[in-house]
């Protein structure tokens, strides 16, 4: 038979495939079939009746019994033809439009809420007030007004206003990383001004080369009566409708080295987030814990040490969502740090996970703060694996410290 989708009308092609399967019993003679199939005239119909009932004249048995049975059997000729399927499947597609998915049981969910890639991808999307990009609200940075310079996050460090005289002048509004500076704030008494304005924040994406050009184009714009900084603010924060007065808008200030103090915040953040998970979680290599040694034998300490000691690892639950944490040990050189992934495979699962180079991430005062914090980071590698909330933090710290440092061009 032919292709159902062919190039000629389907009832062209049902009616010829009628000829060629009652034609041939009327007569073998290629002029005859030439003339039939040809013909359209109402005398086809009668003449193939004909011929139908002469074929089933001659399969007629000699007894009554067999004669009932299979004249019950009988099929008609218009059953063997195939139907159009506008009839067979007149709704193409809604099976699988409507088709449900199987509802999350108590242990899918459980699974998902100690994955912090998970939690991360599952936050909603929001958008970046600088570059306009969209992402999970858990790779974003909260960013809001904080008063200064009686702020203890402005008075505690070196004077970095824009000019010497804005302390004389009165306080300003300073747009800072709040999110990880909300340790550091006062908290605001009956008789004062709020400290922070938590109903007024924008998000901003965290990478340094967004900070670096935005801090050189704030720094060269020409001075007038309001920054360059209210080209950030949102519109309907703006007056004479939005919560903020022209007074507050003209007062906005930009940190001069906002990319250095952010990395500065940054660190102390992922920091303070380890050392709170190394506390509450002190046992090690236990079933269904969060800290796993890993044995790296060495020197030299390289990719190829570091995936034999995640090898001789017995596998547990959920270890494809932990991650790596490299601290060095006192003796990885520069290259050695270089040479080592942000993914490195698991030999005894076969997927990756994340590898943090703290000796990259940290300052050396800080890496030698981690040290002495506890003996297990005083190991080449540690294994990570979140099973709280407060891990899963900590680790997602890490993915946005890893993630602001890295080249804008990756």
């Amino acid at each position: 038979m032919e292709h159902l989708h062919s190039r000629i009308p389907y009832a062209q092609w049902r009616l010829g495939v009628f000829r060629r399967l009652f034609i041939p019993s009327v007569s073998s003679d290629p002029a005859f079939l030439s003339r039939r199939v040809h013909s359209h005239g109402p005398d086809d119909v009668h003449e193939n009746s004909n011929t139908a009932a002469t074929s089933n004249d001659k399969h007629q048995p000699n007894s009554s019994g067999n004669e009932t049975s299979e004249s019950t059997s009988t099929i008609t000729p218009s059953s063997l033809l195939p139907q159009s399927p506008l009839l067979t499947n007149p709704k193409p597609g809604v099976a699988l439009r409507h088709r449900k998915k199987r509802s999350p049981t108590t242990d899918d969910l459980s699974d998902l809420r100690k994955n912090p890639w998970a939690m991360a991808l599952a936050s909603p999307v929001r958008q970046c007030g600088v570059s306009g990009t969209r992402m999970p609200k858990a790779l974003l940075t909260d960013w809001g007004m904080v008063e200064g310079p009686a702020s203890p996050v402005i008075s505690s460090q070196r004077d970095n206003s824009p000019n010497a005289t804005d302390k004389a002048k009165g306080t300003k509004l300073w747009l800072l990383p709040v999110s990880l500076i909300k340790g550091n704030l006062k908290n605001p008494t009956q008789g004062q001004s709020d400290a922070t304005r938590p109903h007024l924040q924008i998000r901003i994406i965290d990478r340094m080369p967004v900070l670096e050009t935005l801090t050189k184009w704030i720094n060269n714009s020409r001075k007038s009566k309001y920054t360059p900084l209210s080209r950030l603010i949102p519109f309907r924060w703006k007056p004479p409708f939005g919560p903020m007065t022209a007074v507050e808008e003209s007062r906005l200030v930009w940190r001069r080295d906002m990319p250095e103090y952010v990395l500065r915040m940054m660190r102390l953040d992922v920091l303070k987030q380890l050392k709170s998970v190394s506390d509450t979680f002190k046992r090690q290599d236990v079933p269904n814990g969060v800290w796993r040694s890993i044995d790296v034998q060495g020197p030299p300490y390289a990719e190829k040490a570091l995936i034999e000691g995640l090898g001789r690892m017995e596998t547990f639950d959920r270890m494809e969502c932990g991650v790596v944490l490299v601290l060095g040990e006192g003796t990885l050189d520069a290259g050695a740090a270089s040479n080592i992934p942000k993914l490195i495979m698991l030999p005894t699962l076969g997927s990756k996970v994340p590898a943090f180079n703290l000796t990259r991430l940290f300052s050396q005062a800080e890496l030698e703060e981690i040290r002495a914090h506890d003996p297990r980071f005083q190991k080449f590698a540690v294994f990570l694996r979140p099973s709280s909330q407060l891990a899963i933090d900590a680790v997602l710290a890490l993915w946005k410290l890893q993630g602001y440092i890295r080249d804008g061009r990756t």
